[in-house]
């Protein structure tokens, strides 16, 4: 019974420490410690938004423009357009390391707030950065919302190929005109798991909220995925590949909220979920190792 007891008591510190260890790590922004008009280039060492601390196109906060929430302060502070991409550099992760199944992240975008326009969204783009110097959306590896003058709402992939000097990628889902409202937010969430040949499963989803509390108003109105390894059996020639350059760590959560058409962003989270089998490993260890100092000590 005393054997039997120890077992439990030191299985269940091996488990504590896996998960304290290993366990799902999640980090959100509400931008509601920083004051109005603060820009992202100032945002140091916890944003890169500029190479040369230059604050030109750089987004910024502003007080009163982000969406209500558990959250939010009493400034409800959410983010300005910018044509640059910020970068969190606060949060970084390896895709590579071979403790991490996947990673989730999300961003709240708001549609256009001009109406005479049918378009959308224009340029809106979140997934990971692996570039720690640059600012543009051509190094985000995973989507990009945008739309046309006719009012279709696209999701798209977004990625480099090998030489390709800017981003490109794929319509994975259409939202008509009609299918979304103007100046509201929507939920982009991006989760990344790894396939069996080395590659990405990128799975998106696409939400709108509700402006007065900040909460999904609905069920996703878009549910999509990309994945690398079937886009690349497509291809004729390797050089249309998706780079593999940009799965080499570390990695970076990047967005940017281009200020092409009128609509301010909000909310950022990054979610990095480790292997599980990695967690029982460590946990069983951590128990045989308590066990084997209980032992010398008897």
């Amino acid at each position: 019974m005393r054997n039997s007891g120890l077992w439990m008591k030191t299985a269940m510190v091996g488990l504590a420490i896996g998960s304290t260890v290993f366990g799902s790590t999640l980090y959100t922004e509400s931008f509601e410690s920083y004051g109005n008009l603060v820009q992202f280039s100032d945002m140091a060492p916890d944003w890169f938004a500029s190479p040369d601390g230059s604050n030109d196109n750089s987004p910024a906060t502003e007080w009163g423009v982000g969406l209500p929430g558990v959250l939010s302060g009493p400034n409800n502070v959410g983010i300005q357009q910018g044509s640059k991409a910020a970068r969190w550099a606060a949060h970084q992760f390896n895709w590579n390391d071979p403790l991490v199944t996947s990673v989730v992240m999300s961003i709240d975008f708001e549609t256009n707030w001009d109406t005479s326009s049918k378009r959308p969204y224009q340029n809106r783009f979140l997934g990971w950065m692996v570039n720690p110097t640059s600012v543009s959306s051509g190094d985000i590896f995973g989507v990009k919302l945008d739309g046309n003058s006719t009012g279709d709402l696209t999701v798209n992939s977004a990625f480099r190929i090998p030489h390709s000097g800017s981003s490109t990628g794929t319509t994975l889902a259409t939202l008509s005109f009609g299918q979304w409202d103007y100046q509201t937010f929507y939920r982009l969430n991006l989760a990344y798991s790894k396939t069996a040949n080395n590659g990405v499963q990128m799975n998106v989803s696409l939400t709108k909220l509700d402006n007065a509390t900040g909460e999904p108003a609905a069920t996703p109105l878009v549910t999509t995925s990309f994945n690398t390894d079937a886009f690349n059996a497509t291809q004729s020639a390797t050089d249309h590949y998706v780079n593999p350059a940009q799965f080499q760590g570390p990695m970076w959560l990047g967005f940017e909220d281009y200020n092409g058409y009128a609509g301010n962003a909000d909310n950022v989270s990054l979610e990095i979920i480790p292997e599980p089998v990695s967690i029982l490993l460590l946990a069983g260890g951590g128990s045989l190792l308590l066990l084997k100092r209980r032992r010398v000590a008897a």
